[in-house]
């Protein structure tokens, strides 16, 4: 079965008020929302399966920085039934090790962290 992996990129934003927000906030817009059930359609009637990846920014990595946030995009994907790639885990137990996965000029990934992008890809089921 064909796979397409979509990600979710969540913009910046006061890392406080995120951890601070009721579970019951949805960290999408409803466009985004109803973009991304669609996709899940028109995937499945190509007889593909649709797999949501977040992306984590790096100042995701500390613990409680965006729990609200990720709660919210998880309950809402599996009420959806979107299987979804979690990134965050591996990216702060990776962190957590010592491993710099980030450019120190901006928030992309430098190689390491694209690799382990890539091996979580790789090793999600589907």
């Amino acid at each position: 079965m064909a796979r397409l992996v979509a990600e979710v990129v969540f913009r910046r934003g006061d890392s406080a008020a995120m951890a601070a927000a009721p579970d019951s906030v949805i960290p999408m817009d409803r466009e985004t929302a109803l973009l991304l059930l669609r996709l899940r359609r028109e995937v499945r009637d190509a007889g593909g399966e649709l797999v949501v990846m977040a992306i984590p920014y790096r100042d995701h990595m500390s613990v409680g920085a965006t729990d609200a946030l990720w709660r919210g995009l998880t309950r809402f994907l599996a009420e959806n039934s979107l299987q979804f790639l979690d990134l965050r885990p591996a990216f702060v137990s990776a962190t957590r090790e010592g491993q710099t996965l980030y450019f120190r000029v901006d928030s992309h990934w430098n190689a390491r962290g694209h690799t382990l992008a890539a091996d979580c890809s790789a090793n999600t089921s589907g």
